[in-house]
């Protein structure tokens, strides 16, 4: 599966409601509806460009998240509505995280929201968690981290950028914290 199935069945209700690129190329748009969760491919003609711009000051955004897929399975965090951040997990749950108050404050929607990532077992894999109240895992998994590494090492085109701008799951992790600074 490529994480691009799940339509809602009826073809004719499908509205997306955010636009997100993936994560590593900066590129290849989706469009995600937040009801359903189903994404589909953004038009030949899409002429956005997603911009280097943290998910924290991206709520309003036109390109309202970022999406990647490992092993096959789609994760996209996104702003439904510019109000409310949102994660995708593959085992189609939708985790609200964080919700718009105004410019400058938002109210975490799932009490002690926090994130880990530490290094796993496997050689240049990493193991991130979604922890809410008491270290409650809502999802965990392990991804291959070192190419981010290697492509953020590889990449001379850009000065300022960070290795969260490569790894999904690092800027994830960074956005949990950026916003509960802001609670």
């Amino acid at each position: 599966m490529n994480g691009l199935s799940g339509q809602n069945g009826d073809r004719g209700a499908h509205r997306p409601v955010a636009r997100i690129y993936n994560h590593f190329s900066a590129g290849d748009f989706l469009d995600i509806d937040d009801a359903s969760g189903a994404c589909t491919p953004a038009p030949a003609d899409c002429k956005d460009v997603a911009g280097a711009l943290a998910i924290a000051h991206r709520h309003g955004d036109p390109i309202a998240g970022s999406y990647t897929i490992e092993d096959g399975r789609l994760y996209a965090l996104y702003w439904a509505g510019g109000e409310t951040l949102v994660l995708r997990t593959p085992d189609a749950r939708r985790h609200a995280l964080f919700k718009r108050v105004d410019e400058r404050r938002f109210t975490c929607l799932a009490p002690g929201l926090h994130a880990s990532i530490v290094p796993a077992a496997a050689h240049g894999y990493s193991d991130f968690r979604l922890l809410g109240q008491g270290g409650t895992v809502l999802h965990a998994c392990s991804y291959y981290a070192l190419r981010y590494q290697y492509a953020m090492g590889m990449n001379f085109s850009a000065v300022d950028e960070d290795l969260s701008d490569w790894d999904f799951f690092l800027a994830l992790k960074e956005g949990i914290d950026a916003l509960a600074m802001l609670c």
